[in-house]
């Protein structure tokens, strides 16, 4: 189970919180830090890694972070990041992520944005959450991807209570980390060849010789 074997778990003081926890998942790399009031609870999503919930009754403050495998774009140089996230995980995206959640409205979309080490695309929305009794909610999410994985961090709160949630929040978000990659070239490990004299093959007769 990624919650009891996949993490780090130790107080710290972070600039966001007095003092907090950091989890890790060792499988994806992300490091996320969160108050130590806070509790982790059970994930209810195949794709959530950690779900975490702020203490009191009536509030339903809770953050989400998943992962999800796509590979569509692990061979693209980063200079190209801001353009995929613009193209894939903007308007049309958000509209189908928000589907799984009943009366869902989206307030605002926003591209550019941060996660972890990604360009990040984010949406603010109000839902209605039918998981226990009724409750409408306000959150965020933002998703970015890097290598063969898109990451989704998810915080929302009963619509009443959620300006007073919003710094925490933001501190969970803002504390959001991933390993370090090896660096990869584009043109993989080879010899630099490119820079090379040509390689001349002959052939029995002069008009046939090759160059490679």
């Amino acid at each position: 189970m990624r919650v009891l074997f996949g993490l780090l778990l130790c107080l710290v003081a972070v600039p966001a919180f007095a003092n907090s926890f950091v989890w890790k998942d060792k499988e994806s790399g992300l490091t996320v830090a969160f108050p130590d009031r806070w509790h982790v609870v059970h994930n209810q999503k195949a794709d959530d890694i950690l779900t975490i919930q702020a203490p009191g009754e009536n509030n339903f403050a809770t953050c989400r972070l998943r992962v999800r495998e796509d590979g569509r774009f692990k061979i693209y140089p980063r200079r190209f990041d801001a353009n995929i996230q613009r193209s894939f995980f903007s308007n049309d995206f958000w509209s189908d992520y928000l589907g799984e959640y009943s009366g869902a409205v989206i307030q605002r979309v926003m591209d550019g944005q941060g996660l972890a080490d990604g360009v990040a695309g984010r949406v603010d929305f109000v839902t209605i959450d039918e998981t226990g009794p009724k409750v409408l909610k306000r959150g965020f999410a933002l998703a970015s991807f890097r290598g063969d994985a898109l990451s989704i961090l998810e915080c929302s709160s009963d619509y009443q209570v959620f300006e007073s949630y919003y710094p925490a929040f933001q501190g969970v978000l803002q504390s959001v980390r991933r390993d370090p990659q090896d660096p990869v070239s584009i043109f993989g490990y080879y010899r630099p060849f490119l820079n090379e004299n040509p390689l001349l093959v002959e052939n029995t007769r002069a008009i046939e010789r090759y160059s490679y």
